[in-house]
């Protein structure tokens, strides 16, 4: 039954995600199409601004998950309910002083960027706001393994970006007015997964709750985890979006903008594993809660199609690399081309970090933080010496990605070893 669920939730989120994702990627092909190559480069910038001020979502994203997973495990919609509520007050407040922050640091952001102007941040802060709150939904349906509403709501998200993203940049041909698109979408999608969690989670399981929703953690102080999943969350942004602020700052936009095009037709292959990581984690945050690894079957599979999915790509960016840049990209960029396969191979190597490192993040081991951070020192490190081309920016994040994640499954590997020590230890 467990592995028949697996396969059922795996092949849904992993069709959604691939609808979601072919509007994600239409939105850059059009995009791009209708702007200058520094233009694109300055809409890179303001992409990866946004991921990385979304990490607080990302971070409550995490958490959220985490917790309701356990009352997914245990049916106690009461409960969950009461916990989401009491998430929402808190965060509504936090939105308000987010916002102000944002618009505090706001000046410094620009400079360091060379932006051509203030206004692309600030929709991209209006837009971070509004997806704090949304993460929380979102995050409630992925813990009750409601991929299908997920999909539903991710794919409104993607569409409506698309059309007002290439609306904008047909008028305007300004990255910084594309950036309208952001808010247009986290909008409408926060209100249709306020709508779909209601219907689908708490009006139809409005029950009383078997216990108080803190009665299910009695051994962990929040006061102490949420440090730690705020400081994973953020630090794992920064691993996914720090090379594009940073090649924007140490290059040009038009250096920007080739990179930007190549790492996004690499990162195909870390968005459809990040599906198929996705489908595991509720059950490993359920299974980590109580110092468990998920079942040793899901692991193998979750794996092996990380690594299926990772070589197909590789070997279709080495030999087709010109053939699917001309046509998403356009021939302006094809004198990058044969650098695909390198971004395809980053993409690979994060996807194999990011697993094992969610596994540790499932167990509450909080070391996993002081090797996200050695990987984003390593980054700046590394394309602050080695930034002279594409290549050897991407030949540095490669290393970097492979070692960590040596590191994280070596660690892993030992702790569940103790683990089943002790156990056996205490039976006997």
């Amino acid at each position: 039954m467990v592995e028949d669920n697996f396969i059922k939730n795996s092949f849904l989120y992993i069709v959604g995600s691939l609808l979601v994702g072919i509007l994600g990627y239409f939105f850059h092909f059009l995009v791009s199409k209708r702007l200058s190559i520094s233009e694109y480069g300055e809409l890179q910038s303001l992409l990866a601004v946004y991921s990385i001020l979304g990490v607080f979502g990302s971070a409550l994203s995490y958490f959220v998950t985490k917790h309701a997973s356990v009352f997914a495990k245990f049916k106690d919609y009461g409960a969950n309910k009461e916990f989401i509520s009491f998430v929402i007050k808190k965060s509504v407040k936090i939105t308000f002083l987010l916002l102000l922050l944002f618009l505090l640091i706001l000046p410094w952001i620009h400079n360091v960027l060379h932006l051509s102007g203030f206004l692309g941040l600030f929709y991209v802060i209006l837009a971070t706001c509004f997806g704090f709150i949304l993460s929380i939904y979102l995050a409630d349906l992925s813990a009750f393994e409601e991929f299908s509403l997920f999909i539903i709501i991710s794919f409104a998200a993607a569409l409506f970006k698309l059309i007002c993203g290439v609306f904008f940049a047909s008028i305007f041909a300004r990255a910084e007015y594309v950036a309208i698109s952001f808010i247009i979408s986290s909008l409408i999608s926060l209100f249709i997964a306020e709508q779909l969690t209601y219907q689908k989670i708490f009006k139809k399981h409005s029950e009383t709750p078997k216990k108080l929703w803190k009665e299910y953690f009695s051994d962990v102080d929040f006061n102490k985890i949420i440090l730690p999943t705020f400081l994973f969350s953020v630090l794992f942004v920064f691993i996914m979006n720090i090379d594009v602020i940073l090649v924007k700052n140490i290059t040009t936009a038009e250096i920007t903008g080739y990179y930007g095009a190549l790492s996004l037709l690499g990162k195909i292959i870390f968005w459809i594993n990040s599906a198929i990581i996705a489908v595991t984690l509720p059950k490993a945050y359920a299974e980590g809660n109580e110092g468990r690894r998920p079942n040793g079957k899901i692991i193998l599979r979750t794996y092996t199609s990380i690594i299926f999915i990772g070589v197909i790509g590789i070997f279709l960016s080495m030999f087709w690399s010109k053939l699917i840049i001309g046509y998403v990209f356009g021939s302006q960029y094809l004198v990058v081309a044969s650098m695909l396969w390198l971004f395809s191979g980053i993409s690979l190597a994060l996807s194999l970090f990011s697993f094992e490192a969610n596994l540790s993040y499932a167990r509450h081991d909080f070391r996993i933080s002081y090797v996200l951070a050695a990987i984003v020192l390593a980054m700046i490190s590394g394309i602050n010496y080695f930034h002279h081309t594409i290549q050897e920016i991407a030949l540095v994040i490669n290393i970097i990605f492979v070692l960590g994640y040596v590191v994280t499954l070596t660690m892993n590997l030992l702790s569940y070893n103790y683990i089943r020590s002790k156990l056996d230890n205490s039976i006997a």
